[in-house]
């Protein structure tokens, strides 16, 4: 089902999905970290397709920024998975969000706890 919605991403985004993924350790929070500048000088990608990428995969709920980053202080961004266990149990946005983009902060987006059902088929989603 994940590669179905995985499959609307852009090469970028999938990029940093994957780095992103090579950096998950389940410790106490299950935080990752990922700098924009640590993103463009590893993917070897501009700082603005690296910001549309982060933005791109939050839009479609496959990752949540917990803490921004902070260049004065040399601090990464910290993100969390949706599918993987944070505080509990993961909260799975893209399964929500049907493959379809929504601007991080939008009330469709926030809406937790709603049940969306999917039709996955044949490598389409079709939302109800």
């Amino acid at each position: 089902m994940m590669r179905a919605v995985a499959r609307n991403l852009s090469g970028p985004a999938l990029k940093v999905w994957l780095e992103l993924g090579t950096r998950y350790y389940c410790g106490k929070k299950c935080d990752v970290y990922l700098s924009l500048d640590e993103a463009t000088r590893l993917l070897g990608i501009g700082k603005s397709t690296a910001r549309k990428a982060f933005k791109e995969l939050e839009a479609y709920g496959f990752i949540v920024m917990v803490e921004e980053g902070s260049w004065y202080w040399s601090r990464a961004t910290r993100w969390r998975f949706t599918e993987k266990p944070y505080d509990g149990q993961p909260t799975n946005d893209w399964k929500r969000l049907c493959g379809q983009k929504q601007a991080p902060g939008t009330e469709a987006a926030r809406k937790e706890g709603e049940n969306v059902r999917c039709e996955y088929r044949d490598n389409e989603i079709r939302a109800p």
